[in-house]
């Protein structure tokens, strides 16, 4: 809209000015009037061209230098609105700018800059914003007003950029060096400087020197780094030089979960858990948790590892197995009960559910008590006890506390009743031979 208006306030002034040298060929040139302090409205003027004298200041126009040449274009008469807007041409160091008012107005509208191009076709505004054939440079600290447009006629925001997939801006150095780095900087709504005097905004930043996409929250180099991405993929966070892809220096925290995953027939997923001061040999500097199959089995096992390796003879051992059927084993990557523990036991107190009943079946009154010559005859024939496994089958299948403390018990109990009935016996023959004394 600007655009139609600028031409058609250029199309007036020429055709204007056409007109006056056919009607007087005596005219060879367009007086100027010093009207330097005053500012006229649109309402001031009627069917008329006029060229003034004036001072920036008086008619606000942007630019440079103290003087303007004024150029109004008045194609209606005043106080009528019905023939379009008046406008006005202002001409400067610091560029040529244009305005318009409607004829029953007082004042002009805001001032705009005109586009000019030169002898090689380029367009600038005060030498900062520059078009050559379609290309737009922006050399020194001009200021663009509204949204801004790459590849795209309608933006709606600040800066909108559309394109085909690929390098939509590309930000580099003027010197080209490896020391130098490539930088956007966002700020915040408080500006580059907050109320407490600490930079409010966000800068990134591209290092050649490093490969890296560095992210900091301060406007020098080189401070208040917070995250660098490096070439190869590995990002580090509170860390300048991450070896893996991700690599941080501080707590993490998650309030959903923590997903390690890995598809191998033998090791899956891994969490390793370091201590840098633990470095002697033997000592656990790494301990690793797998998530195992194939040859290792099933299950979730724990590892340790010192800093002398597993090729040269370090520590590199099984700690801790969990199979996926909920065996647990100690010193062993194959239990066969619930826990399975490959060493001595060392408790306070070990409390073992029975399985079955309670010995004391021994004293009810159907209870069989094996005669004294059969248990002889068993122990002579078997080498042990009548219902204890034999030393055979310990070694063999080892030893169930529960059961053999029940036929311990059972034992002692039956232990128990054979004194009894040798005690009845005793006290017998102890009367009989009272008896025979006394005769």
């Amino acid at each position: 809209m600007k655009k139609q208006k600028l031409k058609l306030a250029i199309i007036y002034f020429f055709i204007t000015c056409s007109f006056i040298s056919l009607m007087a060929q005596t005219a060879t040139k367009l007086s100027i009037a010093d009207t330097r302090y005053l500012n006229t409205g649109p309402n001031g003027f009627s069917r008329e061209v006029k060229a003034e004298f004036k001072t920036r200041g008086t008619i606000g126009v942007p630019g440079m230098g103290m003087f303007s040449g004024l150029l109004t274009i008045a194609p209606w008469a005043m106080m009528d609105n019905s023939g379009n807007k008046h406008h006005q041409l202002s001409f400067n160091d610091g560029g040529v700018f244009y305005r318009t008012g409607w004829p029953a107005d007082s004042t002009w509208g805001t001032w705009s800059k005109l586009v000019i191009e030169d002898v090689n076709g380029k367009v600038g505004i005060g030498g900062d914003v520059e078009v050559n054939n379609g290309k737009l440079k922006v050399s020194g600290s001009s200021t663009l007003m509204g949204n801004v447009g790459i590849g795209t006629a309608t933006p709606n925001t600040r800066l909108h950029i559309t394109g085909n997939p690929g390098s939509l801006a590309y930000v580099t150095t003027t010197n080209g060096t490896v020391s130098e780095s490539a930088t956007i900087l966002f700020q915040g709504g408080r500006g580059i400087v907050g109320y407490d005097g600490v930079f409010q905004g966000m800068r990134f930043s591209v290092s050649d020197a490093s490969k890296s996409l560095i992210f900091t929250n301060s406007l020098s180099n080189g401070v208040g780094e917070i995250m660098r991405i490096k070439g190869n993929g590995n990002i580090g966070i509170g860390i300048s030089n991450p070896l893996y892809k991700l690599d941080v220096a501080g707590k993490i925290q998650t309030n959903d979960e923590l997903i390690v995953t890995r598809s191998n027939i033998d090791i899956g997923g891994t969490i390793s858990l370091g201590n840098g001061a633990k470095t002697e040999p033997g000592q656990a500097s790494v301990w690793r948790i797998y998530n195992m199959g194939g040859s290792y089995g099933n299950s979730l096992q724990f590892w340790a590892y010192d800093n002398i390796g597993c090729t040269t003879g370090g520590l590199c051992n099984n700690r801790f197995t969990i199979m996926d059927d909920g065996k647990v084993g100690i010193g062993t990557t194959t239990p066969d009960e619930m826990l399975t523990v490959n060493g001595k036991i060392h408790a306070k107190e070990v409390i073992v559910a029975l399985t079955g009943p309670l010995a004391d079946y021994v004293f009810e009154p159907d209870y069989r008590l094996k005669p004294l010559h059969e248990v002889e005859q068993f122990v002579r024939t078997n080498k042990h006890l009548p219902g204890i496994p034999s030393a055979a089958q310990v070694e063999e299948k080892g030893l169930s506390i529960s059961e053999m403390q029940n036929k311990l018990l059972q034992k002692v109990e039956e232990l128990t009743l054979y004194i009894i009935e040798q005690q009845k016996q005793i006290d017998q023959q102890n009367e009989k031979i009272r008896l025979l004394e006394n005769r």
